[in-house]
């Protein structure tokens, strides 16, 4: 998993996003019996060596993962959830896309793009996507920029049976992926004005930081409990002004 971390403010759009990726291994399981009911007539069946289905767990972590894109000069983009789609890994992917992409004036634009080409590229690897449950997306992306207004704006995407996209342009913040804590976190302002971001009067330097606090509060947390970390190793940023475009990236531990 990983967690993207977006603050929109006056001057621009600051991204942040964790370098831990995570290996997945399976743990198939074994047979068993069991009674089923016709829910329409109430007929029951014994149902005999059902094959139960593999349990997906993490197994192992790499910490140098390339989770943040520059993309068109202009744009900034996030992924989070699975590394790979389509024997391609999302860098590869990523690159395809604005090789073959014309000169894009909006990130709606970029949006739309990604639904499309990451919507297709599922479809290729999974062939039928009925066989997805609902409401599960294998992967997404944060996508951020400015466009022609100078609205910093976020758009997340997110890719599965039945894709969604959704852009938030006021001041604020978007987390993607493993944000249980930080949502816990945040919710526990609720209710507390003083307590509260006040995005309109962060500079620059307070986004930066406001994005590494939050992830580093998850992947120092995760660093306790009992579990293999699913956020970690170096935070990417790239900062968007609102004028100027892509600043640039850095990598801060």
């Amino acid at each position: 998993m990983t967690l993207a971390v977006s603050a929109r403010i006056p001057d621009g759009v600051v991204i942040g996003v964790d370098s831990l990726s995570t290996v997945g291994g399976a743990l198939q399981m074994g047979m068993m019996n069991a009674k089923v009911k016709c829910r329409q007539c109430g007929t029951e069946n014994d149902l005999q060596n059902l094959q139960l289905p593999p349990v997906q767990f993490p197994v192992s972590t790499k910490p140098n993962a390339q989770k943040l894109f520059r993309f068109k000069d202009k744009y900034a983009v996030a992924c989070f959830g699975n590394a790979f789609v389509n024997k391609k890994s999302m860098q590869a992917q990523v690159r395809a896309l604005e090789r073959n992409m014309e000169t894009v004036n909006t990130v709606d634009t970029v949006a739309e793009k990604f639904l499309l080409h990451f919507e297709k590229q599922l479809h290729l690897e999974v062939k039928d996507l009925s066989k997805l449950p609902d409401n599960i997306f294998p992967f997404g992306f944060q996508i951020c920029g400015t466009d022609i207004d100078e609205v910093p704006k976020t758009w997340v995407i997110q890719i599965g049976k039945q894709s969604s996209k959704k852009a938030e342009a006021q001041f604020g913040t978007t987390m993607s992926g493993d944000i249980a804590l930080v949502h816990r976190l945040l919710q526990a302002t609720g209710g507390q004005p003083q307590l509260q971001p006040n995005f309109a009067s962060f500079s620059l330097g307070d986004a930066v930081e406001f994005v590494q606090f939050l992830i580093r509060f998850v992947a120092d947390y995760q660093r306790f409990a009992n579990m293999i970390p699913t956020v970690g190793g170096d935070i990417d940023i790239a900062i968007l002004l609102t004028i100027q475009g892509l600043r640039g990236f850095t990598k801060n531990r």
